[in-house]
């Protein structure tokens, strides 16, 4: 029972992470790699919705482009049904 109440392992990990967060150079590094990281989520967010309206815009275009050619089938066969 005696063993239960002192830990045989002991963590200390969260110690040694606290030292390196109090050190003014590491402070200064990570905040410049998050802004980056950021700035590049940024950039990628853009490039997506960038290209999804690209691409929205595309099918549109295309969509009106098939109409125009259903309407002249249509126009055509109805002009020359008698041929039938």
């Amino acid at each position: 029972m005696d063993d239960l109440r002192h830990p045989i392992v002991q963590c200390t990990i969260a110690s040694h992470m606290n030292r390196h967060r109090q050190h003014p150079a590491w402070r200064g590094q990570r905040g410049n790699e998050m802004s980056d990281v950021q700035r590049f989520g940024d950039e990628v967010q853009r490039a997506g919705k960038n290209g999804f309206n690209a691409a929205v815009s595309s099918f549109a275009e295309a969509n009106k482009g098939l109409q125009a050619i259903a309407a002249e089938i249509t126009a055509y066969s109805k002009s020359n049904s008698c041929l039938v």
